[in-house]
């Protein structure tokens, strides 16, 4: 079976269609000559900001979420227009939903997966939401405890949907000393009948943490991608594409 690499783009695309098209097409190039060996997907995070910004906190751009949420919005159209196009690059598509009304939105835009993120691990009304769809799901269990992880793995697996567990740390960036890589082997031990992966926010010039990773049994890798201009820049935990081929020919050697 294919390792899986997910590409997450986040608000990376700065709520430019453009900017979003260009991230995807720089990537292809660089994963065009391992596609028979992996299955890439981009993954995109939907919110809906009528309902996920409390009422007495919209338009309070002091708050730095609120205003990189606001500023970065894209509408359905473009959300669509960005998963045609990773489409025509070979990309598959995951979408992160952080709320009822997105999970809802992913699915009439026919991804390919939903992926929980480790804030929404244990949201009981959009992990319920998720499972009507019967989509292939990946979920992220930083901070969550292990009656937590027991309970969303039981949920899914009684429900018949393909489901897959990503060890991560919720600091952007990990230090190394809390990366606490060996977790995989832990999950890997606890659920043997799972695909377990790896979803790291460490310093983007390290390559050698993904290959221990795979070593002791990570079966998919998500990273933070990016594209910087004169304009934009990236952030302290996603790579540039140079960073992402050094990361990518590591996993590949390995």
């Amino acid at each position: 079976m294919k390792k899986l690499i997910i590409l997450e783009m986040a608000n990376n695309h700065s709520g430019l269609v453009e900017h979003g098209k260009k991230i995807i097409d720089t990537y292809s190039k660089i994963c065009s000559d391992y596609l028979e060996k992996y299955e890439f997907v981009f993954k995109f995070q939907y919110r809906d900001l009528e309902t996920f910004i409390r009422e007495d906190m919209k338009g309070d751009l002091k708050i730095p979420l609120i205003k990189r949420f606001s500023e970065t919005k894209l509408e359905n159209e473009e959300f669509l227009e960005l998963i045609q196009f990773c489409h025509k690059c070979q990309f598959g598509v995951m979408v992160t939903p952080f709320d009822e009304i997105s999970v809802e939105r992913a699915c009439e835009h026919k991804v390919d997966y939903l992926k929980i993120a480790s804030c929404s691990f244990g949201d009981w009304p959009l992990i319920e939401k998720i499972s009507e769809y019967k989509m292939k799901v990946v979920a992220s269990c930083a901070g969550a405890d292990l009656q937590t992880v027991d309970n969303v793995i039981s949920f899914f697996k009684n429900r018949g949907v393909s489901f897959r567990l990503q060890h991560c740390v919720g600091e952007y960036p990990t230090a190394n000393k809390d990366l606490n890589v060996n977790q995989v082997l832990f999950l890997k031990r606890k659920y043997p009948d799972l695909d377990i992966g790896f979803s790291s926010h460490e310093n983007p010039e390290m390559t050698s943490i993904a290959p221990l990773a795979l070593a002791i049994g990570a079966t998919s890798f998500e990273k933070h991608v990016a594209v910087e201009t004169s304009e934009i820049k990236k952030n302290a935990y996603s790579t540039s594409p140079i960073q992402f081929t050094k990361w990518l020919k590591s996993l590949d050697d390995a």
